[in-house]
Formats: structure tokens, sequence, C-alpha cells
């Protein structure tokens, strides 16, 4: 079975609070859904950016759009978007990224 391309860059979190520990108040504060506030059990849909790596829990009020690479065709997220609008941008995907650190250290190795 074949994993549509969409779904491929989407995850998922799910918190389980026992209890709500924050109030809305916090919740709002911290940008975050308030059914965390609300329910002991809160499930999110994340998507991941290949650009950093980092993970963002999807926002369902959202009306602007999502970054998005046109280059590795994958979602990036708003401070990778931002950078990719900068003059002087060099596309580089995080295991780019590490494959230059990895090579950089082994020909430290080498000195």
């Amino acid at each position: 079975m074949t994993i549509p391309y969409s779904l491929r860059q989407q995850g998922w979190l799910q918190v389980d609070n026992g209890e709500p520990c924050i109030t809305e108040t916090q919740a709002r504060a911290l940008s975050l859904p308030l059914d965390y506030a609300r329910k002991s059990v809160v499930e999110m849909d994340t998507l991941h950016c290949k650009h950093c790596g980092g993970c963002v829990i999807k926002n369902p009020d959202r009306v602007r759009a999502r970054g998005h690479c046109a280059k590795c065709n994958w979602y990036v997220c708003d401070p990778c978007d931002y950078q990719m609008s900068l003059p002087g941008y060099v596309h580089e995907t995080l295991l780019e990224k590490a494959d230059k650190l990895k090579t950089a250290v082994a020909n430290l190795g080498e000195l």
C-alpha cells in the first residue's frame, strides 16, 4: 500500500494530560488549541519541515498559506519560509547540512 504524498509530510501527536494542567488563557498565550486546556487527551496533526527538521503542530484555524519549497517539494515552517525569501538564499535540506557536517568532521580527523 502506497501512502499518498500529502500524508508522508504529516505526523500525529497525542497528549494525555490525565487532567487538564493549563488554563485556556495559558493555551492561548502558547498558541495551542483551546482543546488542550479542556480535554485530558488531545490529538493533533503535525507537519515536518525538511529544511530545519522542526515539527509544527497544525493550526486548523490558519488562513495564511503554509510555506512550500518548490525545489524539494516539501512543507517548510514559517522561519524557513522567511529565510527562503531573503536574497542570496542557498537551498539546503537538513540531511544535506548533516552530510556536510559529517564530511567536515571526517576531514578534521585526517589533519
